[in-house]
């Protein structure tokens, strides 16, 4: 079994396809964490925070044959950046979405507003 380590900061999201038999470990804020494939011949596409606390919301892991769900499972306003980042991952690899906070009549939300730091893996 491989092991991926990935260093997100704290307002970035990970979007990762992990091949079956491939361990992935997100060193958070809050200590490492790790995320195991399945053993099979599937892959996973999984997003994640890199502090859930600091953007305020969960991780996802869905199947590969349900990437849409990443790619479209976010608002028309971010939409564009995570669709770049499923190109990017599509066969392999690892993107970053970085988020700004922003204040949108008077309530704070997060932005998605570039993906950088792709790797192969």
């Amino acid at each position: 079994m491989s092991l991926v380590e990935i260093y997100p900061a704290a307002h970035d999201v990970v979007v990762v396809n992990i091949p079956a038999g491939t361990a992935l470990r997100i060193h958070h804020p809050a200590g490492a964490r790790d995320y195991i494939a399945a053993p099979s011949d599937t892959r996973l596409v999984a997003a994640i925070p890199g502090d859930r606390d600091h953007l305020g919301w969960g991780a996802g892991i869905v199947r590969y044959g349900s990437a849409h769900m990443i790619r479209n499972g976010h608002h028309k306003r971010d939409r564009p950046l995570w669709h770049e980042a499923h190109r990017a991952v599509r066969e392999g690899g690892t993107a970053l979405i970085q988020h700004v906070r922003r204040d949108v009549h008077g309530r704070p939300r997060w932005d998605a507003v570039k993906v950088h730091s792709q790797v192969r893996h």
